[in-house]
């Protein structure tokens, strides 16, 4: 194990001008080799993207989903079985554009914010693991950039 591992899905590195980003091809998870508790993870990326938490394996994670449509999901999944546990459609530009996603998971809370703007927050199921590593998640072709681990600084009201 490196600093990241494939879970699934097709990872590699694009030139993009005096930049390289990370892009994924196909649905997948790209997990860090940091593990914890309570921490937040969050990166720049577009397309059908997200960022994942608690990931013990490619079929058990919590994660915050980018669709194409702009609609941002917190979904559960479970030996592979995805259950949505919130959805929030926010006022921002769809195709093309880089946004930041974040997710927050502390305790039996989850937050998650777009572009520094809080969008939602959600009580966890009993059965989310409490820890686990952070991951970028693809849900087709995303593109990733300027990826954060770290701990919070501040604790979360009850939901």
């Amino acid at each position: 194990d490196g600093v990241w591992t494939a879970l699934s899905g097709n990872w590699f590195t694009l030139s993009e001008g005096d930049n390289v980003v990370l892009m994924g091809a196909g649905e997948g998870l790209l997990r860090t080799a940091l593990i914890g508790q309570d921490y937040i993870f969050e990166a720049l990326g577009r397309g059908t993207w997200g960022v994942a938490s608690r990931v013990q394996d490619a079929g058990n994670y919590l994660a915050a989903r980018r669709l194409d449509d702009g609609e941002v999901q917190v979904v559960h999944v479970r030996d592979g079985q995805s259950t949505v546990l919130a959805r929030a459609r926010p006022d921002t530009p769809r195709q093309g554009k880089w946004h930041r996603l974040g997710i927050e998971a502390q305790g039996d809370a989850l937050r998650v914010w777009l572009d520094g703007a809080p969008l939602l927050q959600v009580a966890l199921p009993a059965d989310v693991p409490r820890r686990g590593h952070a991951a970028l998640w693809s849900g087709g072709n995303a593109a990733f950039d300027n990826a954060r681990w770290r701990k919070p600084l501040d604790i979360l009201p009850a939901p």
